[in-house]
């Protein structure tokens, strides 16, 4: 359910820890422009890890609904009073939204990295790659279920953390692997992929660069932004691989949530270039 929108202020916000590097605000605030919501203001809060519950009690009506960051999105999901199937899938939340019955939990990391790579990928690719085991690793296993992947191979270092991730494809038929981040052999054939999604912060794949000259034709998401491009970004243009940048991930998720939050869609392309622009 989308709120509806109201006269008077209307607050939003994007919450996270650290929060300083985060381009939501400049993205919700140009869309707010451009669909004349000249009464909304769109904030970052750095909220600390264990204090979102506290955060959330202190907003008050005007506020309509918050962007979730790290480290937030597994209470974000806990904490809220009901929960969108993105939710249910993956068990994290980047989205809440107000309602008058409490907290709404939506997940539009999915439609994010689905949109990024529909936008340049011709065919259905038939095995994914997820480097890292965190909350955001756990939406691109659900992306990899909704473009249609055969095998899901996720590569890191938390034996218990990958199997969450992988357990967001149980029952969906797709083939699903773990291998440990310090395996070579083991990361250097998870690297052939039609699609590696990293969504590891930059320089947490640094140890596996050296594998990324056998990747040949493959196409690398990292989700990551700032600064840009990663040292893996650059390794796997060097090697010929194509690359799809975090920024343009960021700004298919920020549509959808703009879109709950004001009900009002907007064009993804029309916030493209400034996130592009602010990011380098």
């Amino acid at each position: 359910m989308t709120p509806r929108i109201a006269a008077g202020p209307r607050r939003a916000a994007v919450v996270g820890h650290p929060i300083s590097h985060s381009l939501s605000p400049l993205l919700h605030t140009t869309a707010y422009r451009a669909l004349g919501l000249t009464d909304w203001a769109y904030e970052a809060h750095d909220v600390r890890p264990g204090e979102l519950s506290t955060f959330l009690a202190g907003c008050g009506d005007e506020w309509v609904g918050l962007s979730v960051t790290m480290p937030h999105k597994v209470d974000a999901a806990l904490l809220a009073a009901a929960r969108a199937p993105s939710v249910e899938r993956t068990g994290v939340a980047n989205t809440l939204l107000r309602s008058p019955r409490g907290w709404q939990a939506h997940n539009t990391d999915i439609e994010g990295i689905v949109g990024s790579l529909r936008g340049v990928a011709r065919v259905a690719p038939t095995t994914v790659t997820v480097l890292g085991t965190g909350a955001t690793a756990r939406s691109a296993c659900a992306a990899a279920v909704d473009l249609r992947s055969a095998v899901l191979t996720v590569v890191g270092r938390n034996p218990a953390a990958g199997a969450q991730c992988l357990s967001v494809i149980t029952g969906t038929g797709v083939s699903g692997h773990l291998v440990d981040l310090g395996d070579a052999q083991g990361c250097a054939r998870a690297l052939t992929a039609n699609v590696v999604i990293a969504t590891v912060p930059p320089g947490a794949a640094d140890s596996i660069i050296d594998r990324v000259p056998a990747v040949g034709a493959g196409m690398l998401l990292d989700v990551a932004y700032r600064p840009w491009p990663t040292p893996l970004a650059s390794a796997w243009q060097q090697a010929g691989g194509q690359v799809v940048a975090g920024v343009d991930m960021l700004v298919h998720q920020a549509c959808a949530q703009i879109l709950l939050m004001t009900g009002r869609p907007v064009a993804v392309d029309s916030l493209l270039g400034v996130a592009r622009g602010a990011a380098h």
